[in-house]
C-alpha cells in the first residue's frame, strides 16, 4: 500500500520534552521533530479502538473564539513560537473533521455569522481558499481554514508577517523551506526580494489594506540587496494527523494534494510586510496579483463542499491517512523528485487505478497455506521468490498478493482488497530467499502503522499452518 506517513525519529532531547500531552489529547502518542529552524509533530500510532463517533456539542463558534483567544495568550507568552506546538496541538487537539462538520452546520444557520466570516474570506492568488472563522480584530490573530480544491500551482518562496500554527485535516502539504544567502552552494538560485503593495484604493475610513486581498503588485523591497540567492534546506511532505508551527521569518513554499485542508492559527504580526522571492527569470514577468473575494453563496456552496469531503474520508481509529482518494483509488507520481522519497503522490495525475474489491470466492485464490516442506502456497500454488508479497491477516486467514503497484492494468489487488477498508489483525510484505524461504515479515501498510508486534502475531500464525518462519525476522515499520 502507499505509505502516507512515516515515524519521524526525534533528533533533539528538547523536541522530545515537547511532546508531553496531557491524556486529554487523544491518548495519542506522537513524535516531534526539530527541523532546521521549525518543528513537525506525527502521530506515531492512533490508540482508540472504538469507530463509534461522539457528536461535537462544543462545535461553535463561540467555543472557536475562545481557543483563539487562549491560543494568543500562550503566544504572548513565549518568545518561541516552537515551544508552542504541544500546547497548540493539546488546546486543538479535538478540533478535527467531525468538530469542523459540526461548526459549518453551525455556520449555516446563522446569517449574521456567515455574513462575517464572508467578508473576512478570499481566495489566495494560487486559488486555494482562505475561511477566517475568528479573529482578535484588525491585524490580530486569527483562526483560518485553508482549502485546496485543486492541485495549486507552487508559490513563488516567502515568509510572513506572522507566526502561524497548522493542522492538516485532510489531503497532505508538500513544505519546502529555503537557506537564504546560500553563496557558497552550487545548487542557490538568485530570486529578486519583493513585497506585497496593494493596488486597492484606501477605505474612506483610513484602515489599512491588507496587502493579501484582491489586486497588490510585488514590488521590489527597499533597503535590500537586489538579489538574494536561495537553496531548498528541507522538503517534507505533512500528512492529515500532522501539525507544525512555522516561524515568520522562515521562507517555504506549499505544494498541496488536491482537497488538504489546514485548520491555521495566526499570531499577530511580528513585521509590518511580507518578503516575496521572485527567481530572476520571472522578474520580466507580470508581477501583480488578484486574491478575489467570495460572496457568500459561494462561501455557502465551498462550506457544504468541505463538509461533504471531509464527511467521505473514512479512516479508521488505528489507522493513519490514506493515500487514496474518496473512490479509493491510487494514483502514481510523475515528479521525479518525488520518486526518490518513501512518499506516493495522492491525486493529481492522470494514473489512476481502482483499488479491487475481492469477494469470498475470489479471495480464495490468495489464501495462505503451506506444503509438506514448509514452503509457503498461495491459492495452493507455490510463491515466486523474487517477488514481495502484500499479506493481510484477516480474522483467522491469512491472504496475500504480488506487491505490485505499476503493472498496467486498471485494478489493483492491496490490502484492502481483501478486508473492505475494514480493520484487520495484521497487514504488511512478506519477503523470501532465492529458495523460498520465508526471511522477513515487515510492517507496511498506507493505512496504519502496524507494529513489530502484528508482525510476530503474523509470524507465530504462519508457524501454526506449518511454514517455516525459523530464518524470518520482524522488519519494523520505520526501517521502510
Amino acid at each position: 500500500m502507499n505509505i502516507f506517513a512515516t515515524t519521524r525519529s526525534v533528533t533533539a532531547t528538547c523536541a522530545l520534552l515537547l511532546c508531553t500531552l496531557s491524556a486529554n489529547a487523544q491518548n495519542t502518542s506522537r513524535f516531534i521533530t526539530h527541523k532546521d529552524g521549525w518543528y513537525i509533530s506525527s502521530p506515531s500510532l492512533h490508540t482508540p479502538t472504538s469507530t463509534k463517533k461522539t457528536p461535537h456539542t462544543n462545535a461553535t463558534l463561540e467555543d472557536l473564539q475562545a481557543r483563539g483567544t487562549q491560543a494568543h495568550t500562550l503566544w504572548q507568552k513565549d518568545n518561541n513560537p516552537n515551544a508552542l506546538l504541544a500546547p497548540f496541538q493539546e488546546l486543538f487537539a479535538d478540533v478535527d473533521r467531525d468538530y469542523i462538520c459540526a461548526l459549518i452546520d453551525s455556520i449555516l444557520e446563522d446569517e449574521e455569522q456567515l455574513e462575517r466570516i464572508t467578508a473576512a474570506s478570499y481566495r489566495n492568488v494560487i486559488g486555494f481558499l482562505k475561511i477566517v472563522l475568528a479573529d482578535g480584530g484588525p491585524e490580530s490573530w486569527k483562526l483560518r481554514l485553508h482549502v485546496w480544491e485543486q492541485k495549486e500551482v507552487k508559490e513563488f518562496p516567502h515568509n510572513h508577517k506572522w507566526d502561524f500554527y497548522s493542522k492538516i485535516l485532510s489531503g497532505y502539504l508538500t513544505q519546502e523551506v529555503y537557506e537564504r544567502n546560500a553563496f557558497d552552494q552550487a545548487d542557490a538560485v538568485l530570486h529578486s526580494v519583493r513585497e506585497p503593495v496593494s493596488l486597492m484604493p484606501i477605505p474612506e475610513d483610513g484602515s489599512p489594506v491588507c496587502p493579501c486581498r484582491d489586486d497588490y503588485a510585488l514590488e521590489e523591497k527597499e533597503q535590500t540587496q537586489s538579489t538574494t540567492p536561495l537553496r531548498v534546506a528541507t522538503k517534507d511532505n505533512i500528512a492529515v494527523g500532522e501539525s507544525y508551527v512555522m516561524p515568520h521569518h522562515l521562507i517555504h513554499t506549499i505544494t498541496p494534494s488536491r482537497g488538504a485542508i489546514s485548520f491555521v492559527f495566526t499570531s499577530e504580526k511580528k513585521t509590518d510586510n511580507s518578503e516575496v522571492f521572485v527567481p530572476m527569470d520571472r522578474v520580466a514577468t507580470d508581477l501583480s496579483r488578484n486574491a478575489p473575494s467570495v460572496t457568500k453563496e459561494e462561501l455557502k456552496e465551498e462550506l457544504l463542499n468541505i463538509k461533504a469531503l471531509l464527511e467521505q474520508l473514512y479512516i479508521h481509529p488505528g489507522y493513519l491517512p490514506e493515500m487514496v482518494d474518496t473512490e479509493h483509488r491510487y494514483y502514481f507520481p510523475t515528479d521525479e523528485a518525488f520518486q526518490q522519497g518513501p512518499w506516493r503522490e495522492v491525486i493529481g495525475t492522470t494514473y489512476a487505478k481502482k483499488v479491487v474489491q475481492l469477494t469470498n470466492e475470489q479471495k480464495k485464490a490468495y489464501r495462505v497455506s503451506a506444503d509438506e516442506n514448509g514452503c509457503m502456497l498461495i491459492g495452493g500454488k507455490a510463491i515466486d521468490p523474487t517477488q514481495d508479497y502484500l499479506f493481510v491477516l484477516d480474522e483467522q486467514v491469512v491472504y496475500a498478493a504480488i506487491k505490485d503497484f505499476h503493472h498496467q492494468e486498471a485494478e489493483l489487488v492491496c490490502h484492502t482488497s481483501f478486508t473492505d477498508y475494514g480493520p484487520t489483525k495484521a497487514v504488511g510484505v512478506f519477503q523470501f530467499d532465492a529458495d523460498g524461504t520465508l526471511k522477513a515479515i515487515e510492517a507496511y501498510s498506507g493505512h496504519y502503522m502496524p507494529t513489530v508486534a502484528h508482525m510476530q502475531q503474523m509470524k507465530d500464525y504462519l508457524h501454526m499452518l506449518g511454514i517455516n518462519t525459523a530464518h524470518a525476522v520482524c522488519i519494523p515499520y520505520h526501517n521502510r
